[in-house]
């Protein structure tokens, strides 16, 4: 029980189909989470896709000494775990997964993700929790995390030295975030000192995010403990005419969108007329 471990220092490239998943499991008649070990990652160009990941200690994670690059968690289910997926000193692509029922989501520590499409809730502390590295956000849904009602119970947690983007600051990332955040215990997206979090402007990057009915148990929609500005324009939250008392900190929210955004449909699938919501 959490003693067997899978150890990856060459290289995995572990791909299922929608039909055929890979499931990395408990032997047990009645698993808990941390039933086993964990499944180490120390190498580059690795690839977990339609996997299922369950009743591990932490599931994935990826570490190495020297800085990792090219790893891919991708179409996969990482439930039941204490930790679903970690990933330390490493850059890692993390795209259409469910990550649910988990002690916590996802942890990231000094490293860089992306994160696309992605379903993050009902875990019992953070949806993810960052320190240091750089996040960013396009279409995920990160609700009903903080279920434990522990210290850290949000939807997104930057932490100390995190540069977190819900939406694309600049360059190729540029791009409307169409992250949707609501119901966590704690804020949906809580911002540490020494940290930085941006979540849309007014010149057109980022935003068209959704954020809502965040901090039943203790706190916001955007909680900022820094003194630098979140930007957060051009976002719904959940009204019209969004509340003060939705934000805690110096948090700019202006230019919000008076109705939730419609993420545009991929190219080469039925599509419909989107209509942009209005600014107010």
């Amino acid at each position: 029980s959490g003693s067997t471990d899978l150890w990856v220092e060459g290289q995995i490239i572990a791909k299922g189909t929608s039909s055929n998943t890979i499931t990395f499991t408990a032997s047990a008649a009645n698993p808990q989470p941390s039933e086993w070990g964990t499944i180490f990652v120390e190498s580059d160009d690795n690839v977990f896709e339609h996997c299922t990941i369950e009743y591990s200690d932490w599931g994935i994670k990826i570490y190495d000494t020297t800085y990792l690059t090219g790893n891919v968690v991708k179409n996969c289910t990482l439930e039941n775990n204490d930790q679903g997926l970690r990933f330390d000193n490493a850059d890692v692509t993390i795209e259409n997964n469910t990550i649910r029922d988990n002690r916590h989501g996802v942890v990231a520590i000094n490293a860089d993700g992306l994160f696309t499409g992605n379903s993050i809730y009902d875990n019992d502390r953070d949806g993810i929790y960052a320190l240091n590295g750089t996040l960013d956000f396009f279409s995920n849904n990160i609700y009903s995390n903080g279920l434990g009602q522990s210290d850290t119970i949000h939807g997104i947690y930057a932490a100390s030295g995190s540069d977190v983007n819900v939406g694309g600051e600049f360059g190729t990332y540029g791009n409307p975030g169409y992250n949707e955040i609501f119901s966590n215990e704690g804020s949906g997206v809580h911002v540490d000192n020494s940290s930085s979090t941006f979540m849309g402007n007014k010149v057109g990057y980022g935003g068209y995010n959704s954020l809502h009915s965040n901090g039943a148990y203790s706190g916001y929609d955007v909680n900022n403990l820094n003194s630098t500005t979140v930007e957060a324009h051009k976002n719904w939250w959940g009204t019209s005419s969004p509340s003060s008392s939705q934000f805690n900190g110096d948090v700019d929210y202006g230019f919000h969108l008076t109705s939730p955004p419609i993420a545009p449909k991929a190219s080469g699938t039925a599509t419909h007329t989107r209509t942009t919501p209005a600014l107010c």
